[in-house]
């Protein structure tokens, strides 16, 4: 039995990636949902660092610097330096 259920998304480099996390009697599971796919994700957090970490996995890429800034602006998690 689902006890509590949580889903945010993330934009990544253009591809939007829902994370669903769920609270049961035996623990929390994480699944991260992208293009009508689901991947399991374990008892990971539902995080920016997550959606980074499932878009390099499925993208087989690495986000530079500069890239990680952009997704943290885009996602409203970082404000631009004037």
């Amino acid at each position: 039995m689902i006890e509590y259920n949580s889903a945010t998304i993330y934009h990544v480099l253009g591809l939007q990636i829902e994370l669903i996390r769920s609270e049961t009697a035996y623990g929390w599971q994480t699944a991260a949902e992208v293009n009508g796919k689901y991947h399991y994700l374990g008892d990971m957090l539902d995080n920016v660092e997550t959606a980074i970490e499932v878009w390099q996995q499925i993208s087989g890429k690495t986000l530079s610097q500069v890239e990680t800034d952009q997704v943290l602006i885009e996602n409203g998690l970082k404000s631009l330096a004037i």
